[in-house]
């Protein structure tokens, strides 16, 4: 048998359309979701609000409950209502330690927009080049912390690994990061339409950012490292 019989086809197209699949079936995944991310869009004026949001939504576990909600409607099983608060509380200390790995960085980030000035073209531009940075090297991370260990330090590792390895045909998963599409349709939608504006763009950008994490885990799951501890 060839190794091209053997190797796993990834399609970041076939797999956005799997993830769309699952909201068909179960619409209460992207109706959450969409509350997650819409609700962080309501502060932006607010920088230390915004940036307590952010850390809310990871700290609650929420991003290993939409992770384990797709790999399970990927199989096939309905995620009950009733799992869903057991499931976030089971990642919330997995991504609270992520979230404490992660504050330093969030920490400079936050000194420097408020030296520089929150609102200003340089500090906006400068906060989503690294924010991309940060979501293109997180992108396998957080699956991993998800469905492969409970250790965040080892998450980081996997994660950063598995990019590396499977360059290029992880390019599309981890070149349209959800945190840029979100913070960018904010901060180019908010200038020209106001608040509300920006929160409908905020909502459309965050269901958007979930389809491609359920893209993200279709290709993590065929490409599953290890298991760690």
């Amino acid at each position: 048998m060839s190794v091209a019989a053997v190797t796993p086809v990834d399609d970041f197209g076939a797999d956005l359309r799997r993830s769309l699949v699952v909201w068909r079936a179960q619409p209460l995944l992207p109706i959450i979701s969409m509350t997650f991310w819409t609700l962080p869009g309501l502060s932006l004026d607010d920088p230390i609000y915004f940036v307590l949001a952010i850390l809310f939504y990871v700290f609650l576990g929420w991003p290993g409950t939409e992770r384990e909600w797709y790999r399970r409607a990927f199989g096939g099983e309905v995620f009950p209502p009733s799992e869903i608060w057991p499931t976030s509380r089971r990642f919330f200390g997995r991504f609270l330690r992520l979230g404490l790995l992660l504050s330093p960085f969030l920490v400079v980030v936050l000194a420097l927009m408020c030296v520089i000035g929150w609102d200003t073209p340089p500090a906006i531009g400068f906060s989503l080049v690294l924010f991309f940075v940060l979501d293109v090297a997180l992108t396998f991370v957080t699956p991993a912390l998800t469905f492969t260990t409970s250790s965040a330090r080892s998450a980081l590792s996997i994660g950063v690994d598995m990019l590396r390895a499977r360059w290029p045909a992880a390019a599309p998963y981890a070149l349209t990061p959800a945190l840029v599409v979100i913070l960018g349709t904010q901060t180019v939608v908010q200038p020209l339409t106001g608040p509300g504006g920006a929160l409908v763009a905020s909502a459309v950008a965050g269901l958007f950012a979930l389809a491609l994490k359920g893209a993200t885990v279709a290709f993590y799951l065929r490409h599953p490292p290890a298991p760690s501890g």
